[in-house]
């Protein structure tokens, strides 16, 4: 399923949230394992978590 990321992110002070962690269960279009992660963290990057 997809999770609702800006949802949480609009959340995360108020959570008090510290951390988050990305699990790349595979990855797509034959990309190495740490390609595909960037990408999960460049778009998440996007849309505010840093």
């Amino acid at each position: 399923g997809s999770i609702d990321f800006k949802r949480i992110l609009a959340q995360k002070e108020l959570s008090g949230m510290e951390y988050y962690f990305v699990e790349q269960d595979m990855t797509f279009d034959g990309l190495k394992p740490l390609d595909a992660i960037q990408i999960s963290h460049n778009a998440l990057k996007e849309i505010g978590f840093e």
